[in-house]
């Protein structure tokens, strides 16, 4: 994880304002453990189905705690929704 490597560094205050994870392979506890050495209050999302192979298994992958689902062979990543980001992104200076 490039968060993880670069606040081992000593370099904080990234100014990562959200993040989404959708199925990710990025155990999202760890991932908030790192963003909250930044000091911005980062908004964080996941979306994990109960089926996810990805994002479900711990150790190997993201054991991430399922969000959604019904049923253990079901299986879509098209039942993740997304949300469209803006066309121009600005920063407060602008």
């Amino acid at each position: 994880m490039s968060l993880q490597r670069t606040n081992n560094v000593g370099i904080t205050n990234v100014p990562i304002v959200e993040s989404r994870f959708f199925g990710t392979a990025t155990n999202v506890e760890d991932y908030l453990k790192q963003v909250g050495k930044n000091g911005y209050d980062t908004i964080v999302k996941q979306a994990t189905h109960k089926a996810d192979f990805v994002g479900r298994p711990p150790l190997i992958l993201g054991g991430n705690p399922a969000t959604g689902g019904d049923c253990w062979w079901c299986y879509s990543h098209s039942s993740y929704y997304g949300e469209v980001s803006e066309p121009i992104i600005t920063n407060d200076e602008s």
